[in-house]
């Protein structure tokens, strides 16, 4: 993992940078996903208007079961970053991937006039001196605050300790990933900053537990606990019960239902896996 002074938190990942040094992390789950990152690659690079360092995807997830992750930033409800904390990304591609990027970056001559916007993926410096693959998550008049994506540091740094991102240093899929939350919506047609504040104020830098219920466009559409002293909460639920959020309506299915012992409509099914998953932590309890 990549070690610095500012890190505060540090998970020891399986992957390690293709040099002797230490490599970026500030943020241990499962295989078999049922949606695969080259069908998030394939969906998002043939989106019309999409650049190559906003078409960046994730690790694949599995589906409806827990998976443990860091909460890294808070954008919204609707776009959090989170770093599982079981390395996912293989190993032998990223060395070969990092000394692609070793190369490209410290052959240019000066750097390029270059200035990332949010949510791009970039090459950038570490402390370290080392280049890895990162995420733009804020952007000021002279620094760039990036989270160094296969490792889940984050880190302040200047214009010159970044370099536009290659296409082919996008594979493989990043460890850092991009979820929103499953089965609420805004009460207000949008997110209020007061509620985008209170999962911040909530989740930043947190451990959670999460479960991947399905993804669209690069995002997973996931429920989230987190625990607490007093057992385990359910974020989804915390937003609703203060008014800042609510809950997703069920569309009626129409159709005639092709199974012979339940209903098909799909959001029923995940809110009555949520139910469940809810009862079990209480009956535990």
């Amino acid at each position: 993992m990549l070690t610095n002074n500012s890190t505060k938190k540090a998970v020891q990942l399986s992957v390690s940078p293709p040099t002797s040094q230490a490599a970026p992390s500030v943020c241990d789950d499962f295989p078999n996903s049922a949606v695969s990152t080259k069908q998030q690659s394939s969906a998002l690079t043939e989106a019309k208007g999409v650049s190559v360092a906003q078409s960046w995807v994730s690790v694949d997830l599995p589906l409806n079961e827990p998976l443990t992750a860091c909460v890294l930033r808070v954008r919204s409800p609707d776009l959090l970053y989170v770093f599982p904390k079981e390395n996912r990304v293989d190993v032998e591609k990223l060395h070969q991937v990092m000394m692609d990027i070793f190369s490209y970056c410290t052959g240019e001559m000066e750097p390029p006039d270059y200035t990332p916007s949010v949510g791009d993926a970039c090459c950038a410096k570490f402390t370290d001196g080392q280049w890895y693959r990162g995420v733009v998550l804020e952007v000021s008049d002279s620094t760039v605050k990036i989270a160094y994506a296969d490792y889940g540091n984050i880190e302040t740094v200047p214009f010159s300790c970044l370099r536009p991102v290659k296409e082919r240093f996008l594979w493989p899929p990043m460890q850092l990933t991009r979820c929103r939350l499953d089965g609420v919506v805004p009460p207000n047609h949008q997110w209020s900053p007061e509620g985008t504040q209170a999962l911040s104020n909530l989740l930043l830098g947190a451990d959670v537990v999460l479960r991947a219920r399905s993804m669209e466009a690069g995002i997973y559409s996931v429920s989230m606990e987190k625990k607490q002293e007093t057992g385990v909460m359910c974020v989804e639920e915390k937003l609703v019960m203060y008014g800042l959020a609510k809950h997703a309506e069920v569309i009626p299915f129409k159709g005639v239902c092709k199974e012979n012992d339940g209903c098909c409509c799909q959001e029923l099914k995940k809110r009555v896996q949520k139910l469940e998953t809810m009862l079990e932590k209480l009956l535990m309890n």
